[in-house]
């Protein structure tokens, strides 16, 4: 008694606090439109949450609006009362649209054409991204729910937890190439749990085409930011490299003026460290001086102006490994690990990040290697031009679910996009997954009486 008493005190705060975060946009209008529904005309919003057996003239009017929507119906033998809650009902004349979503954690990010947000903090009307790179408009975001939830883990070790209705693109591999099958979480759940991991079993979700975004004006030549990333001074727009690089050529072609060599140590005779003239006063506009990061501005400007930050990465930190055909720049900065990550989603380049201990004399430090390969295009500028990029499709070109685990319930929230392929890109890693509304158009006659 004393477990089902504090049971019961934990359900009613939880109750409450759903209740209290119903309060959404709809809840808060007497009438509203729905042109992001494709509907005309003002819709009246109607609170009245429940709708007996015997309660039709609710729905008695020519246009209305239901958020959070609470019926039922009593069996046949007066037994049971069967209760469910509608998201959202729409009666528009004589149709009826019943909307029902399925939803990601709260703090899951998401990617708009301005930066970052999450799905607790998104507002319709945001733009974000789908599979194919294009931008799609979010027509509808719905309360919190709170679902079974499950873990989903990737091949490359990335994880998100879903509930259990949320829905997923998921393809397998045939000899004719893959087929599409939308799945929900419990539904691949249930799949890896009954079959094998042989290669047609193996769920994917394949990975999205570049970002489509124009190009923008940029305070600073994008390659010569990545360069500076990489080997510049925090503190000012010095760079420093090895002795005869390619790199200050590429610079001075960009427009830059260089200055001299000011490394003076007999120690290290085979490096430069030049200073990049007017570099300094950008950085500061762009609170970059002791504050190195990727600035959203260039994480959404257009495909070659995100090619060019990331070629002045690899030039600086980046190398190639032959024996396993991919890039690596190995880092032991966390901001470095989190923006690369960001900036290679936005090419549809799925990354492994790995944890390594590195040793600076006698001392040890964390790091990272963050490692990817391309299928179109090789990372590099002023270095490693004889690399042979394995074009066509790879094993890195998708992400296998490797693992489905049921987790405890979370907070969920869900958004509808308008995006023709009814998919969005979540997560900073920039992963497909499927519009997570499921929209029911079963159109026929209604008879309010």
């Amino acid at each position: 008694l004393d477990d089902w008493q504090k049971k019961n005190i934990e359900s009613c705060e939880r109750g409450t606090k759903i209740h209290a975060e119903l309060e959404h946009s709809f809840t808060k209008k007497k009438e509203t439109d729905l042109k992001k529904f494709g509907l005309g005309g003002k819709f009246l919003v109607n609170t009245n949450e429940t709708l007996g057996n015997n309660n039709l003239e609710l729905l008695d009017i020519e246009k209305g609006v239901f958020p959070e929507y609470l019926i039922y119906r009593t069996s046949s033998d007066g037994k049971f009362k069967l209760a469910g809650q509608i998201d959202l009902l729409i009666k528009d004349g004589n149709d009826i649209y019943i909307y029902d979503y399925k939803g990601l954690p709260l703090d899951t990010p998401i990617a708009t054409i301005n930066g970052w947000t999450t799905i607790k903090d998104i507002k319709e009307g945001d733009i974000i991204f789908d599979k194919d790179g294009n931008t799609t408009k979010v027509v509808h975001k719905s309360n919190i729910h709170y679902n079974p939830c499950y873990k989903i883990v990737f091949d490359n070790n990335n994880s998100i937890v879903a509930d259990h209705e949320h829905r997923w693109l998921i393809s397998f591999r045939r000899q004719e190439g893959y087929i599409e099958k939308v799945m929900t979480t419990e539904e691949l759940y249930e799949w890896i749990k009954t079959h094998d991991r042989s290669s047609y079993n193996i769920p994917k979700i394949l990975n999205p085409k570049p970002i489509n975004t124009p190009k923008v004006d940029l305070p600073i030549d994008p390659y010569v930011l990545g360069v500076w990333l990489g080997d510049g001074s925090k503190s000012c727009g010095l760079i420093t490299q090895h002795k005869g690089s390619k790199l200050w050529d590429e610079i001075i072609k960009r427009g830059y003026t260089i200055g001299n060599n000011t490394q003076h140590n007999l120690d290290k005779e085979n490096v430069e460290m030049r200073t990049i003239y007017g570099l300094s006063s950008k950085l500061k506009e762009l609170n970059l001086l002791q504050n190195k990061h990727i600035p959203n501005i260039f994480l959404r400007a257009s495909y070659e102006q995100r090619l060019d930050l990331l070629r002045g990465f690899m030039d600086t930190d980046g190398y190639y490994n032959p024996g396993r055909k991919r890039f690596v720049i190995s880092t032991g900065q966390e901001w470095q690990k989190n923006d690369l990550i960001k900036l290679l989603a936005t090419f549809g380049i799925k990354c492994s990040v790995f944890n390594i201990i590195k040793k600076l004399g006698d001392k040890k430090f964390n790091a990272w290697d963050i490692c990817f390969s391309t299928v179109d295009f090789n990372p590099f500028l002023v270095r490693n031009q004889e690399i042979k990029i394995n074009l066509g499709k790879n094993n890195r070109t998708f992400r296998n679910i490797i693992k489905i685990e049921p987790v405890d319930t979370i907070p969920t929230q869900c958004i509808e996009v308008d995006s023709l392929s009814h998919t969005f890109l979540f997560g900073y890693e920039m992963i497909v997954t499927h519009n997570t509304n499921a929209k029911l158009e079963d159109k026929s006659f209604f008879d309010s009486k």
